[in-house]
């Protein structure tokens, strides 16, 4: 078997004196070739077909652990915010930069790029 079952089916049909034919010989060689190219396209199609859905729930996965993380870092966040009852001048003074540099270098902007996010969404 070449590939090209309709081509085949239609040769095979086709009148004994009609095959012999110089034109129905080169119309027959353009329909394989043209065949041949439809399947490989086709097979493009599938393939690529079955990638996107792989990467959709690649994406979906990712999107999930994104959440789980963001939720973590709320959580950390609020915890670490009330450490001391929030009075951090109860804490040593490189406990106290270390926190304000991580909520405004890490937690501020990841917010804030959270709530840009959820507004997006919303408006969609």
């Amino acid at each position: 078997m070449n590939g090209t079952p309709r081509t085949d089916q239609m040769e095979q049909h086709a009148p004994v004196g009609l095959r012999r034919n110089s034109a129905f010989e080169q119309a027959s060689d353009l329909c394989r070739q043209l065949e041949r190219e439809l399947n490989a396209a086709n097979a493009d199609v599938e393939r690529l077909t079955k990638s996107n859905l792989q990467l959709r729930e690649g994406c979906e996965g990712l999107k999930q652990r994104i959440k789980r993380l963001e939720d973590c870092i709320e959580t950390a966040w609020g915890i670490i915010a009330n450490v001391s009852g929030g009075d951090w001048t109860r804490q040593k003074p490189h406990w106290q930069e270390a926190v304000v540099r991580w909520r405004d270098n890490d937690f501020h902007p990841i917010m804030k790029e959270l709530s840009e996010r959820k507004a997006k969404e919303a408006k969609l």
